[in-house]
């Protein structure tokens, strides 16, 4: 039971820092909505996604630094654009605050990484409101804000740390193991990027950067999800990290079993909350964006949950095998995109990330046998994802026999989850097996 109860601190000590910075950033939303159009919401919003684009060691963060700095200047000085200014001070605030941020969960400090992030979130709305509110800065406040923010986190990071008495570039043999570990790790999140980002181009490209801006406005909203998936993954890496791999089936059946029920069961409630927060949220060019919002939640929840089995190759460090999964995800996306959004707009988009996130899910659930074969009732579990499904639609048409309908859905949820945990949770501990 040790590892159930350090899962389960480390889930609620990383959970407290994420789910104050997410709630945090659920709200600004409203300030979003009021103080920026759509188009420029869209703009800003896009740049901002390009800081996301890399994140790596200090080595490669000093060298790259003078060398996107000269290309910035470059840049600017044909363009005049502050923009690109501002994308290279986030981009950098970003890095710089990640970078100390993963050293200090590696660390085991797992409370100041939450502190850090709370730090962010409240930084975040200062800067918002003075930027974008008080000094009516439209775009630009709202990447200023996000970079002030990042340098906030960062400086709560290096507080009382001796970081730089750690930093060596001596030891050969473990630069190379860790970069044998975390290239495929690297690239893996480029191509994630390049799949989740995709539809935003697209949607500028074919239509106009305010349809992109409602799309990535719901998304932030479903974003909360994500946040839930962000936890446990990180909860769960420092978890196997401490343990032996012995093949202890029914410990990673059980975790699997309570994290789908959890992000299934926080879901559902989500979709039902839906009629009436999102008007609330949703404001002015935004409003039209609260159609899409149910079946953005469903994409995101079949995303999370099957991220679970991403997480065991690096718990086995098989790192490569990261990428097989995320690059056929990544065509399939494109592919679609490019066959669907031209005739629909946003919902091209959210039918193309279902589709891909399906196709990476079953990939990662066959390819990670090799390792460990989880015991999952896919049945049950099918029908679990059919029903919410089910519900998502039921709120798009937001009629009061659909609404009827998905709290009645949401109870058949809960009862059959309820059902499985006991036959889960009833297993003894000599059921585990090694294959």
């Amino acid at each position: 039971m040790n590892k159930y109860r350090r899962l389960l601190q480390d889930i609620i000590v990383f959970g407290l820092g994420n789910f104050i910075v997410k709630i945090i950033q659920f709200l600004l939303m409203p300030l979003y909505t009021t103080y920026l159009t759509a188009e420029i919401y869209g703009i800003a919003e896009l740049v901002n996604n390009l800081t996301e684009l890399f994140s790596v060691g200090f080595k490669f963060f000093i060298r790259s630094f003078v060398y996107i700095a000269g290309l910035a200047g470059c840049i600017y000085f044909i363009k005049r654009n502050n923009l690109v200014l501002l994308l290279f001070f986030v981009l950098y605030s970003y890095s710089f605050r990640m970078l100390l941020a993963f050293y200090t969960r590696g660390l085991g400090e797992s409370k100041r990484f939450a502190i850090s992030g709370i730090v962010n979130a409240i930084a975040l709305v200062i800067f918002s409101i003075i930027f974008i509110v008080n000094l009516k800065m439209g775009a630009a406040g709202y990447l200023l804000g996000i970079g002030m923010a990042h340098c906030a986190s960062a400086v709560c990071l290096l507080f009382g740390k001796h970081y730089w008495r750690n930093i060596s570039c001596k030891n050969k043999e473990y630069e190379r193991q860790m970069k044998q570990y975390s290239l495929p790790l690297i690239l893996y999140n480029e191509i994630y990027w390049l799949q989740s980002m995709a539809g935003r181009f697209i949607l500028s490209f074919f239509f106009d950067t305010a349809t992109a801006g409602i799309y990535m406005a719901v998304n932030k909203i479903a974003a909360v999800i994500n946040m839930f998936q962000q936890v446990f993954y990180y909860a769960f890496q420092l978890n196997n990290s401490r343990e032996s791999k012995e093949g202890d089936i029914l410990y990673y059946t059980r975790v699997f079993f309570l994290f789908s029920a959890l992000m299934i069961i926080g879901s559902s409630f989500a979709l039902l909350c839906i009629p009436f927060t999102a008007t609330f949220i949703l404001k002015n060019d935004f409003s039209d964006g609260i159609t899409y919002l149910p079946m953005i939640i469903y994409t995101a929840v079949i995303d999370c949950i099957f991220c679970f089995f991403k997480s065991l190759y690096t718990a086995y460090k098989d790192t490569k095998r990261t990428i097989n999964a995320v690059l056929l995800g990544g065509i399939v996306n494109v592919v679609l995109l490019l066959l669907l959004v031209p005739q629909n707009a946003i919902w091209g988009v959210i039918i193309s990330l279902s589709v891909s996130n399906i196709v990476m899910a079953i990939y990662r659930v066959l390819d990670t046998r090799r390792y460990i074969h989880i015991k999952i009732n896919w049945c049950v579990q099918i029908i679990e994802l059919l029903l919410l499904f089910t519900q998502a639609i039921c709120i798009t048409f937001v009629e009061s026999v659909g609404y009827r309908t998905a709290v009645f859905l949401f109870g058949v949820l809960m009862i059959l989850i309820l059902f499985q945990s006991k036959k889960i949770w009833g297993r003894e501990n000599n059921e585990t097996r090694h294959l």
